[in-house]
Formats: structure tokens, C-alpha cells, sequence
């Protein structure tokens, strides 16, 4: 599947796909013509990276809401301590 094939069955945009492949989210193969040749699993990936954006925008958005510098959920969630107060 190339890019636009890709965005059309995801609905992301082409610019964030490239984005995700860029952050290293995604490794399409690439064509001898240089174009992006994306597999079904990376097709499937793009689903997953989909869902997990779902799951997180609760805590985050609940993190980003009360005004603190500070995210202990988000902290959890990427494993780190919290500094201790």
C-alpha cells in the first residue's frame, strides 16, 4: 500500500503518517522508485498507534486540566517517580 492508500483507510493525514514514520513510530519498506510500501502489519500498526492514542487522551487530558506543572498520571504511565514534595 503506498502512503495515500494508507491515509485513506486510517483517515490520518499523509503528514502525520510521514510524521509517525519520521519519530520512528513506523517503517514502511521503500519502493526502488523511492515511495513508501507500506505492509498490511504496517497498515495494522497504524490501528494500534490509533487505539492508544484513544486510550491516553483521557488521563491526559485530565492531567493537563487542573493547572499543574506536574503529571503524576502521566508520570505512572511512562514509569517514572515522582519527585517527592
Amino acid at each position: 500500500m503506498n502512503i495515500g492508500e494508507v491515509s485513506r483507510a486510517s483517515g490520518l493525514p499523509a503528514k502525520t503518517i510521514r510524521y509517525y514514520e519520521d519519530i520512528g513510530l513506523l517503517r514502511p519498506a521503500r519502493g526502488t522508485n523511492g515511495h513508501r510500501d507500506f505492509s498490511k502489519q504496517g497498515a495494522q500498526s497504524i490501528d494500534e498507534l490509533l487505539a492508544l492514542k484513544s486510550t491516553l487522551e483521557t488521563p491526559v487530558t485530565r492531567c493537563h486540566g487542573d493547572d499543574r506543572s506536574d503529571c503524576p498520571i502521566l508520570d505512572d504511565l511512562a514509569g517514572r517517580e515522582m519527585a517527592k514534595q
